[in-house]
């Protein structure tokens, strides 16, 4: 009899967990910002978004958002609003430092909030990377002058040149900010305390590194993101390297998805370094350490697992689309430059030429 009702209990447990996860499988994207006509001040779902690039989920749930074409930095609020807090829409370089509101953007491709409040804006097109202080709403430089070219390395970070920033991250120990200098082919580094700019990564040769070279002597073909996991590891995002690498504690790099470089969409589901991508534009390390991947010219988000090795494909459905999103797999992506995961675990996907966020509770 008491076997009788052991077999009853895990057999109920058994069913539970597969209704769970049933309902976990079950769950859909919605468009949580993007796709209405208004400018500014209402309903995020409500506002007309151009070329949405990165979404940046606070704990309090507000977020921020860089609008590439749109030439703006956009506070998402907890409450489903949204306002704009620099940039006016104008394309430009201008009125830094000053009022976020009347400074002039350029292509902004990505935003780091830092521990001590501020939020840093890498201006991409601009030739810099601005801090606005949210309080105040005051922007002003952070790293490059906004000419481009490559110097300052061993001085303040505000008068070194550098060429199209495109990501940023923070290290472990919150004192270092990462930058993805492409056009330099490097991946610079500020020191948060004494405001010292260096180069971390690169050399400035346009080639695949070997495995195993030391990550501030190798080369790089075009560093297009960044991002640092919970070990201290700094993940590098090659956009026509069509690959991800990783500086180890080391200090060496080495190739883990996409080893030959080529162009391609293959390999989902097997080991990553024979898989193939293209033109990949962004990374995210998730909770469980997995880096998540907009694999932007194929349309799709990518999950890669550093324990196992493999890849594969979380969302869209590797054609170029638009419509209602659904399911994670079955949602249409139009060119994904962003990829995100809040504090709670879901997961936001900058949409950039279907000019939307989605959103897809996990």
């Amino acid at each position: 009899m008491r076997l009788h009702l052991i077999t009853l209990l895990v057999a109920s447990l058994c069913a539970t967990a597969a209704a769970f996860s049933a309902d976990k499988a079950a769950e859909k994207f919605t468009v949580i910002a993007g796709g209405g006509t208004a400018i500014d001040g209402g309903p995020a779902t409500g506002v007309k978004l151009n070329q949405p690039f990165c979404f940046h989920v606070m704990p309090d749930g507000s977020a921020w958002l860089a609008e590439q074409d749109g030439n703006r930095v956009r506070r998402y609020g907890a409450d489903g609003t949204l306002v704009t807090v620099v940039g006016t829409g104008e394309k430009g370089a201008s009125g830094v430092p000053g009022p976020g509101t009347k400074a002039l953007l350029n292509g902004p491709h990505h935003l780091l909030p830092l521990p001590d409040g501020r939020v840093l804006i890498a201006d991409t097109y601009g030739r810099r990377t601005l801090q606005l202080d949210p309080k105040t709403g005051v922007v002003k430089l952070f790293a490059g002058t906004g000419e481009t070219g490559y110097s300052g390395d061993g001085g303040p970070a505000d008068q070194a040149k550098t060429s199209d920033a495109y990501s940023l991250a923070l290290s472990k120990d919150q004192k270092t900010v990462f930058i993805a200098d492409i056009q330099n082919r490097r991946v610079r580094a500020v020191d948060l305390t004494t405001g010292i700019i260096r180069t971390a990564v690169g050399n400035g040769g346009k080639t695949a590194p070997k495995d195993g070279e030391k990550a501030d002597q190798c080369s790089l073909v075009d560093p297009r993101s960044v991002a640092v996991d919970g070990d201290g590891r700094l993940w590098i995002l090659e956009r026509n390297g069509h690959c991800l690498r990783v500086v180890d504690l080391d200090g060496t790099i080495k190739t883990v998805v996409n080893t030959s470089g080529q162009k391609g969409n293959s390999g989902d589901g097997g080991d990553a370094r024979q898989a193939t991508m293209n033109g990949p534009k962004d990374l995210f390390i998730d909770r469980d350490g997995a880096v998540l991947i907009a694999d932007c010219e194929n349309h799709v988000i990518r999950r890669f697992d550093p324990k196992s090795g493999i890849i594969t494909r979380i969302a869209g459905t590797g054609k170029k689309g638009t419509g209602t999103p659904g399911l994670p797999l079955e949602t249409a992506l139009d060119r994904p430059h962003g990829v995100h995961v809040g504090p709670d675990g879901a997961l936001y996907i900058s949409d950039s030429s279907n000019h939307r966020v989605l959103k897809l509770v996990r």
